[in-house]
């Protein structure tokens, strides 16, 4: 058998937040629609598992259903569930956190395509410098970007009592822990990067298509 080859983050690991509903997406598993013949899951995960010593795959509190299930299996991923119903993605970073084996945690939304390895990279290069942080986020035209995001996993009890206070944004959990911002002049590209496209409707979806035939067109291609 093949190992797998050392990720370049061996400290830090890889979450990809699924937890949500997705009802304007008719229900559909985000994480599974495909985009050019290829399920979005797969696409993030040629991006992360260069990248991170694991990968975990944080769901909804009644997730997955068997046939998701048994596809996540396929991929040998670690699958933690939401311990609160219906709070969003901080309860799915919760989670995460919870289940993390590393001290360093990198959160990213699952209908996110288009990830860039290189930002991943200059973001992860903030941990060096940003001392005592525990959460070290991008800043995208002035409004924080949580769901690619790093994040300390002692943060887990600080993430616990927002969620049980009621206070359940993301930012909610920003603002209280010690966080580093990245914005556009430490991060030169940020606002331009096709990472931020995420897909809420069938119409985004469509707009995501578009997008990967003009990457195709352009002679980009996914970081790997």
């Amino acid at each position: 058998m093949t190992s797998r080859p050392s990720p370049k983050f061996p400290g830090i690991s890889a979450a990809i937040i699924a937890g949500g509903l997705a009802t304007r997406m008719g229900g559909a598993a985000k994480a599974f629609l495909e985009l050019g013949g290829e399920a979005i899951l797969d696409r993030q995960l040629a991006v992360l598992r260069p990248r991170f010593a694991e990968i975990i795959l944080s769901v909804g509190h009644d997730s997955p259903d068997p046939a998701s299930a048994k596809a996540l299996a396929a991929r040998g991923l670690v699958v933690v569930k939401d311990e609160y119903e219906s709070a969003g993605p901080l309860a799915g970073l919760h989670a995460a956190l919870e289940g993390s084996r590393t001290p360093w945690l990198f959160a990213v939304a699952c209908d996110m395509p288009f990830l860039d390895g290189d930002l991943i990279d200059r973001i992860a290069a903030g941990i060096a410098w940003a001392g005592d942080a525990e959460a070290v986020v991008p800043v995208r035209r002035g409004r924080p970007e949580p769901l690619h995001a790093f994040y300390r996993r002692v943060i887990a009890p600080e993430a616990r009592k927002c969620l049980d206070e009621g206070r359940r944004a993301m930012v909610d959990l920003i603002s209280t822990v010690r966080s580093t911002l990245l914005r556009e002049r430490n991060l030169p590209g940020l606002n331009q990067s096709y990472t931020w496209q995420n897909l809420n409707t069938p119409a985004d979806l469509e707009a995501a298509a578009e997008a990967l035939t003009r990457l195709a067109g352009s002679g980009s291609r996914r970081e790997g």
